[in-house]
């Protein structure tokens, strides 16, 4: 990644986590994990709608506190993904694994546009560089 698109990733998440309003405490296992985006899609009419991965993305946590033990931090939890992959959606997926490997993954649908059809998620503002985060609820996790 190029050096200007780092730097404007690390002031995008600055400015988004100073402006978050509900900190979550969430297990550390989720902080900076990967994530699979994608939907539920039925092979054929009547079949069982099957898990289609569409892309990735990592989740990134910024403490909101001082607290010293991360079991115990608030988070402001962002997606970062590419811009392509949420531009053309109104909800995804997001399918997490577990810490467990013999527990289920966890899906649960992330919003993409508000009631007024507003974009949750922003992006660089060059076109050219395909960077985009959103903010999570991180009850989900």
């Amino acid at each position: 990644m190029r050096r200007a698109t780092k730097l404007y990733l690390a002031c995008l998440l600055c400015a988004l986590a100073a402006t978050a309003i509900f900190p979550d405490q969430i297990p550390p296992y989720y902080i900076n994990c990967v994530v699979a985006l994608g939907s539920f899609h039925a092979p054929a009419p009547g079949q069982t709608p099957v898990w289609v991965t569409e892309a990735s993305g990592f989740m990134y946590g910024v403490p909101q506190d001082s607290e010293t033990d991360p079991e115990k931090h608030l988070y402001s939890v962002f997606l970062v993904t590419n811009r392509h992959v949420l531009a053309n959606h109104t909800e995804i997926m997001v399918r997490l694994n577990s810490e467990k490997p013999q527990d289920p993954v966890r899906e649960f649908p992330l919003a993409l546009k508000d009631a007024n059809g507003r974009d949750l998620w922003t992006s660089h503002p060059d076109d050219a560089i395909d960077v985009s985060v959103i903010q999570l609820d991180g009850q989900f996790l």
